[in-house]
C-alpha cells in the first residue's frame, strides 16, 4: 500500500509544504504539514520517487487550490480503490492548474478588478470584473485549458 501526497518545495529543494488526503490526523479530509508527510516528502525528492508534477509557479495555486478543496462538504469515506488520496491529489493539482489558467485569461482580458473562484474538483470557474467594468465576466478552466 502506498500514500500519495502533494508537495511544494523551497527554491533549494527543501519541502516546503505537504497537502495529504485521508491520513491519521483527518481520515475523511485534508491536512496540511503533517510530520510524517513531510519526512516521506523529503525522502521521495532524495531518493529520486517524487514525480514533478508542475513548476514554482504552479505553487501559489496547489496552496489556494487546498482552500478550495479543505471544506467540509468535500469530505468522504476513504474509497481505498478510488475516492482515495491519489484521486484527491489528483484533483488537487487539476484545480491548482485550472486556478493558473482562470487567472491568466480574466488578466488577459486587459486585467480584472476583482475575481472570485469556485470548484466542482474537476474543474474550476472564475468570476471576474475586468479592470474599469461594472459587468462580470465568468470563464471556466481545467488543467487543458479554458472554455
Amino acid at each position: 500500500m502506498t500514500h500519495t501526497f502533494v508537495a511544494i518545495t523551497n527554491p533549494d529543494g527543501s519541502v516546503a509544504h505537504v497537502y495529504s488526503w485521508g491520513t491519521d490526523f483527518n481520515l475523511h479530509g485534508w491536512s496540511t504539514d503533517q510530520k510524517y508527510d513531510i519526512h516521506a516528502a523529503n525522502l521521495a525528492l532524495s531518493d529520486g520517487r517524487a514525480e514533478k508534477v508542475g513548476d514554482k509557479e504552479l505553487d501559489p495555486f496547489v496552496t489556494e487550490a487546498f482552500g478550495l478543496l479543505n471544506q467540509k462538504q468535500n469530505d468522504h469515506w476513504n474509497g481505498w480503490v478510488s475516492y482515495n488520496c491519489k484521486t484527491e491529489a489528483y484533483k488537487l493539482v487539476n484545480v491548482a492548474s485550472g486556478l493558473r489558467a482562470a487567472t491568466a485569461a480574466a488578466a488577459a482580458q486587459k486585467g480584472y478588478d476583482s475575481i472570485k473562484v469556485s470548484t466542482d474538483g474537476k474543474s474550476v470557474t472564475a468570476t471576474y470584473t475586468p479592470t474599469g467594468s461594472h459587468i462580470s465576466r465568468s470563464i471556466t478552466c481545467t488543467a487543458g485549458g479554458c472554455e
